[in-house]
């Protein structure tokens, strides 16, 4: 049964496409069957970089009702498959608008719903996410502060110390970090539109190094955790 994986943040600048390419190269080097669904139609790197990776790959408006259904049609023939859902920025209106009946019907079927979303060191990331988990009532959301904003323990403070984060945590979610990736790295990826592994087999040893340990951090501090939280079945 397919597991639904939903890369989001409501907003841009808040990481999402890095975290989707981690995602998406840590079941590449898992040898996953992964269902690509793209919905920045306006700038689908992500889906431009990894579409050739993966088993299957959809490009999908989220800002439309046509959009969700065409998803739900994705989920249903993808098996086995673990389904990845880069969100454009914009689709904050759609998934107010639509997403709590695709949440519905993922639950209706048994199918995983998973959330990682991720948040900068801003007021709106947690007024975002708020919204988000009013619509989202089934699925499992996993918050993700992206440390690319920096180190300082008091940084994501807003969330940290918030009720909000006992709500994610006693709806069984997870507060997570995605481990800061070297910009001379970044700039590889996202610039060439290549997977992460395509980048480190054309990189310099310095920054192969650079990917080896973000790929092992990634591992360790997200997916391991993500994943076997809620296995296929």
């Amino acid at each position: 049964m397919a597991r639904v994986f939903f890369v989001t943040g409501s907003k841009g600048g808040v990481g999402k496409s890095v975290g989707a390419i981690a995602l998406l190269d840590y079941f590449e080097m898992g040898n996953r069957q992964v269902s690509l669904v793209e919905t920045d139609t306006a700038n689908p790197d992500v889906g431009k970089a990894y579409q050739k990776s993966v088993k299957s790959f959809s490009l999908v408006n989220l800002d439309e009702n046509e959009g969700w259904l065409d998803l739900l049609d994705i989920v249903d023939a993808s098996k086995d498959d673990e389904v990845v859902v880069n969100t454009a920025a914009r689709n904050n209106e759609g998934v107010n608008r639509y997403g709590s009946m695709f949440d519905d019907k993922l639950n209706e079927f048994g199918w995983p719903f998973i959330s990682l979303f991720l948040i900068n060191q801003q007021r709106d990331s947690c007024e975002m996410l708020t919204e988000y988990m009013n619509v989202v009532k089934h699925g499992r959301i996993h918050v993700v502060r992206n440390r690319f904003f920096g180190m300082a323990p008091s940084l994501f403070e807003l969330y940290d110390n918030s009720p909000l984060r006992q709500a994610v945590e006693a709806r069984q979610g997870l507060s997570l970090f995605l481990p800061q990736l070297a910009t001379r790295v970044t700039n590889l990826v996202q610039s060439n539109r290549l997977t992460l592994e395509r980048a480190r087999e054309t990189a310099t040893l310095g920054s192969r190094a650079e990917i080896e340990r973000w790929r092992r951090e990634c591992a360790q501090n997200i997916f391991d955790k993500v994943c076997d939280d809620a296995p296929s079945k």
